[in-house]
């Protein structure tokens, strides 16, 4: 993915995304977003949408998610509760 910002390659931490949304339209926008801003910060840009949800899965195999996710991921360890393994 191109980054806007730069016009070149996106550099990012995160491996893929998936994001609920009221429309798949948003959901779509809202996945590249968070895929360009990387895992921490696109969980709390998610975090600040009512109605949207997303997980993230990272190029080191971490997995993180925003706490309107409604299923925990298959693998994860939580540790404080929302917004994955490390409370993010």
């Amino acid at each position: 993915m191109i980054d806007p910002r730069t016009g070149r390659p996106a550099r990012t931490d995160v491996l893929a995304v998936t994001v609920v949304a009221p429309t798949a339209y948003e959901a779509e926008i809202a996945a590249k977003v968070v895929f360009l801003r990387g895992s921490r910060e696109g969980v709390a840009w998610l975090e600040e949408r009512p109605g949207f949800a997303g997980l993230i899965v990272r190029h080191d195999g971490e997995i993180l998610w925003s706490s309107r996710w409604s299923m925990e991921p298959a693998g994860a360890v939580p540790t404080s509760g929302q917004g994955g393994p490390d409370g993010a």
